[in-house]
């Protein structure tokens, strides 16, 4: 048997609500900037301290504000399903490694559903039409549900390696 292999990446939209947090967040790395070169003169001595800090709540700032990009990415390997998320383009997290053998369930996600705490939205907006909801048992973790987006060959990459029932419920629903 040959070797599967399927990555699909999403990038999260930017809401007006992160729109105004990082908009919120380089104003005040830049105020802070401007106050501690305002204030340093008055510090004496301690001058140059402070004008370290207000660099370092800058260059803070900056980090915090680029931070609010965030990318997610599935890759299947040989039903081996792992999730992460970039953050920046700059930093990689590992949120969710899984075997398909291990689904309970996998059907389509509609905005507005009530969904377990904990759930990982790891999808570019939760009204998008091609979200599925996904809840694994993990074996650290417990039961697992998570929201993302996907292709039809990742779909389909994954139902060769899903328990039957819920394969069944997963071409029934879509492919």
């Amino acid at each position: 048997m040959a070797d599967i292999f399927v990555e699909y990446m999403v990038q999260r939209g930017m809401t007006p609500g992160l729109r105004l947090r990082q908009l919120l967040i380089v104003l005040g790395g830049g105020i802070a900037l401007f106050l501690a070169f305002l204030l340093s003169p008055m510090a004496g001595g301690l001058g140059f301290l402070v004008i370290l800090a207000g660099l370092g709540i800058g260059f803070l700032a900056w980090r915090l504000a680029r931070a609010q990009q965030v990318e997610f990415e599935y890759a299947l390997t040989n039903g081996e399903f792992d999730l992460d998320k970039i953050i920046a383009r700059s930093s990689r997290k590992r949120l969710l490694t899984f075997h398909c053998r291990d689904v309970e369930q996998l059907v389509p996600f509609t905005a507005g559903e009530k969904l377990p705490s904990g759930t990982i939205m790891a999808c570019s907006s939760p009204q998008d039409d091609s979200l599925w909801r996904c809840t694994v048992k993990h074996p650290q973790r417990g039961s697992v549900t998570f929201v993302f987006n996907a292709s039809e060959s990742l779909l389909g990459a994954m139902s060769k390696f899903l328990p039957g029932s819920v394969r069944r419920e997963v071409l029934g629903n879509r492919l």
